[in-house]
């Protein structure tokens, strides 16, 4: 009933130093990978499609958009580079 917040105390109380090497190579491969999907990803037409009808929207000026001049606030902005990283990985 309580997984969640296991395995939130869990991480919160790591540091990087008690992570295996391996865990932060394998990591640095995964966000690349991500960062170089959501910059393909927003090339699709359906990612224009989002980003600008959540930017018609509106929100705070607050966050990165992948291949876009504007931000947006932190949720939004998830919606919108999530749909960027799927789309090159669909």
């Amino acid at each position: 009933m309580n997984e969640t917040r296991k395995l939130a105390q869990f991480v919160a109380s790591k540091n990087y130093q008690d992570l295996p090497a391996k865990v932060i190579y394998n990591l640095k491969s995964y966000v690349l990978d991500n960062i170089a999907a959501g910059f393909v990803g927003s090339l699709q037409s359906w990612s224009t499609i989002v980003a600008d009808l959540v930017q018609d929207q509106g929100g705070k000026n607050e966050s990165s958009i992948f291949n876009k001049s504007w931000k947006i606030d932190a949720s939004r902005a998830t919606l919108i580079n999530g749909t960027m990283i799927g789309a090159f990985e669909l």
